[in-house]
């Protein structure tokens, strides 16, 4: 949106903007989550800088926030490719970096913000004893006791997705 527009507001739209950062907060989880190796780092740097310039000329064309938020949809779309043909930490830190240029300018990713929630440190202890007991259970060949567990965490609002480096935990 040009700031010489008018803003049309929506609350459905409100709603499409939560989904959003739902899903950049996912991305920069997974990213965090990407196994040691520094697979796919030059081409995850090249994508970095490519969207940080066409990220700062958007603005700089008479603050053209389409053309901004363009290219960061478009980075959001280049890295999610880039995980799944393998992106390793040293590639994934050139793609958080970006966001959290981005974000200087934005203020709406929390990045790091967004980090806490793999780390478990925010989470109540009930619920960290039922990921340890369902990542035991998963240990031991008890899938049926692992599904269970998910099911009562998802009941009680949390959503567990696994990873290489362990599951992320996260509000529904």
């Amino acid at each position: 949106t040009h700031y010489r527009s008018k803003l049309n507001f929506d609350p459905a739209a409100f709603e499409h903007a939560r989904a959003s950062l739902n899903k950049f907060r996912a991305l920069f989880q997974r990213l965090a989550a990407a196994p040691q190796g520094a697979a796919l780092a030059s081409e995850s740097e090249a994508l970095a800088k490519g969207a940080k310039t066409k990220f700062g000329a958007g603005l700089a064309d008479d603050l053209n926030a389409s053309e901004a938020f363009a290219a960061v949809f478009k980075f959001t779309k280049e890295v999610n490719a880039l995980l799944s043909k393998g992106l390793e930490a040293d590639g994934a830190k050139f793609a958080l970096d970006a966001f959290r240029d981005f974000d200087r300018v934005l203020a709406v990713f929390d990045v790091d913000d967004a980090l806490k929630a793999k780390t478990g440190d925010d989470l109540p202890e009930d619920v960290m004893e039922l990921v340890r007991k369902r990542a035991e259970a998963k240990k031991a060949g008890n899938f049926a006791e692992a599904d269970a567990i998910r099911a009562s965490l998802k009941a009680a609002g949390w959503i567990v997705e696994d990873s290489p480096s362990g599951p992320i935990v996260k509000k529904a």
